[in-house]
């Protein structure tokens, strides 16, 4: 379903441009190259910080534990193992770990 909405939103852009995006769209969602895992570490950054600096409201909202916030942004270790440990422990702060 998504990779149809993808292809028919890219599909405006014409075959040359929407073949090439749909490309980078698989290989972002298989996140198996080093620049996939880059992007997706980005991609997950912000949430984590904007969850952080709001006292988590959206994790407690929709009742989000520890561990599925753990296991959801682990993949920030794909920019820097440095920069996980920083957010892991931002992260065990908010929740009195």
């Amino acid at each position: 379903m998504e990779e149809r909405s993808i292809a028919r939103i890219l599909g405006l852009l014409g075959d040359q441009y929407a073949n090439e995006y749909i490309k980078y769209w698989r290989e972002f969602e298989c996140g198996k190259t080093k620049e996939s895992k880059f992007a997706k570490g980005v991609d997950r950054l912000l949430p984590v910080l904007n969850n952080c600096n709001n006292n988590h409201n959206t994790w407690d909202e929709f009742n989000i534990t520890f561990d599925q916030v753990l296991e959801k942004n682990e993949v920030i270790s794909g920019i820097s193992v440095d920069l996980w440990k920083e957010v892991k422990d931002m992260i065990c702060v908010k929740f009195n770990k």
